[in-house]
């Protein structure tokens, strides 16, 4: 039998933000995969924690090899994934809560449980004593007894489910770790061939930072609240037309991610963004602000508050970056083939089928 070692790196540790390695990661290993890489056991538990099985329970949206995934499940790891995303990435941020993050999400719940269902298979068993230790961690980190109680109970789970749960994402952490033991390394040679092919991504390009209201939509708004939503944008845009301070029009009107920092969404280069906000941003001069923009989940209005150029970057100085990205990369080759091998011989049912690929 397989025993549960010391876990991954958390998705947390690395921002996604980070420029330009995270665009070069994204460029090298793009895909839903990489989260196996970056994840450790704890974040393991909230795609895990509300597994239910046969019969097909009431609110099953997916069966999983007679396993079902739940509706308000897909809601809830939706929404995790949306505000991570919005903490280290505002060009995702964006991007909303649209039907192709709900489908997004469905993919990943059923690979997260094809995992789990692999783990179990190999007979993977987990260590009593790192269990508790990680389990005591993890009381800490949600401030401790009191914190542990909201929670459970904001997810509507036992601390005996669970318990269960933080087992499951030892498991799958061992799994991942078993699956990556042997990779080959990445040599010298390979950074050099790769920069080589991508001297344009090493070059000077230009940045620029910009801020952002954004009032939201979404598809059950009935068109009275839809119209209100676009009065709502265009007032804004009056006064941050008229020269009103635009950090104080994000403050007042923005219900975007930013808006307490007055709108902010940081640095971006050309395709960063969903091509219509590229556009754009990358139209205005600097301290001018863009008509309205709609997107899938509302009105944005944007200021652009600054641009530079990159400085072009020589070999030597990026050389560990590329090698990190192509580590990642290879990790991240090795899980996307396991689970789309589980994928194809597995049972899957879309009960709500607006969630199937």
């Amino acid at each position: 039998m397989h025993s549960s070692g010391s876990r991954l790196p958390r998705a947390g540790c690395t921002s996604l933000r980070a420029p330009p390695a995270t665009r070069l990661n994204n460029l090298i290993a793009k895909g839903t995969c990489m989260r196996w890489i970056k994840r450790g056991v704890l974040a393991w538990v909230c795609v895990l924690s509300m597994c239910a099985k046969s019969p097909v329970p009431k609110d099953a949206v997916i069966g999983v090899n007679g396993e079902w995934i739940m509706a308000d499940e897909v809601a809830y790891v939706a929404e995790l994934l949306r505000k991570e995303a919005a903490r280290f990435s505002p060009e995702t941020a964006v991007e909303g809560m649209s039907d192709g993050v709900r489908k997004s999400t469905a993919k990943q719940l059923i690979a997260d449980r094809l995992m789990l269902q692999e783990a179990r298979k190999m007979n993977i068993t987990v260590e009593e004593a790192r269990f508790d230790t990680l389990y005591e961690e993890f009381k800490k980190g949600v401030g401790g007894k009191a914190g542990l109680t909201r929670m459970l109970t904001m997810t509507g789970q036992s601390e005996e489910e669970f318990r269960a749960r933080v087992r499951d994402g030892m498991l799958v952490d061992s799994l991942v770790k078993l699956l990556l033991a042997g990779m080959d390394s990445v040599t010298i040679a390979d950074c050099k061939a790769f920069y080589d092919e991508n001297r344009k991504r090493f070059s000077e390009r230009e940045k620029v930072r910009t801020s952002q209201i954004l009032v939201k939509l979404s598809d059950d708004m009935s068109a009275e609240k839809k119209a209100a939503a676009r009065e709502k944008a265009e007032k804004a845009l009056a006064g941050a037309r008229a020269g009103e301070d635009f950090a104080a029009l994000a403050k007042e009107y923005s219900e975007g991610p930013n808006a307490a920092t007055g709108g902010d969404i940081g640095w971006f280069e050309k395709g960063d963004m969903k091509p219509a906000i590229d556009a754009a941003i990358f139209a205005l001069e600097k301290d001018a602000v863009s008509d309205i923009v709609t997107t899938d989940i509302g009105f944005h209005i944007f200021k652009r508050t600054g641009a530079k150029m990159s400085e072009p970057k020589r070999f030597h100085e990026v050389q560990d970056m590329i090698k990190t990205s192509l580590e990642l990369k290879k990790k991240n080759d090795i899980i996307t083939s396991t689970i789309d091998s589980l994928t194809a011989a597995a049972d899957i049912v879309y009960v709500d089928t607006s969630l199937a690929p």
